[in-house]
């Protein structure tokens, strides 16, 4: 026979709790929540503005090479030499590559068992 295993907290609650104590305790852990996150953010924005102020020059710092701000140019091509121009942010499949047809004819044989 298997040991039975006995229950460490009652089924249910004590008749000295009354269902409106219970919501009450609820609405004051979800307070304890919400002060709980603020400082949590507050914390957080502390951090970031420490960082600001004590390290954010480290970021343009490289030992022995001053880092300069790259500067950009005036006027530039509106569209890409390398990215395709296409609408609604779709890029061609172009298959009339040599990769492409290579691509394709795996995938044909892939599929269909014989080579094309």
């Amino acid at each position: 026979p298997t040991p039975r295993l006995l229950r460490t907290t009652p089924a249910r609650l004590p008749a000295s709790v009354s269902p409106a104590a219970q919501g009450l305790t609820r609405a004051a852990l979800g307070a304890q929540g919400d002060e709980l996150w603020r400082q949590v953010v507050e914390a957080e924005g502390r951090g970031q503005r420490r960082w600001t102020e004590s390290r954010a020059f480290l970021k343009d710092y490289d030992p022995g090479n001053k880092k300069e701000p790259e500067q950009l140019p005036e006027h530039g091509p509106r569209f890409s030499d390398t990215v395709p121009v296409a609408s609604s942010q779709v890029v061609g499949s172009r298959l009339a590559t040599p990769l492409g047809r290579a691509l394709v004819c795996m995938d044909f044989e892939f599929v269909e068992g014989t080579p094309a």
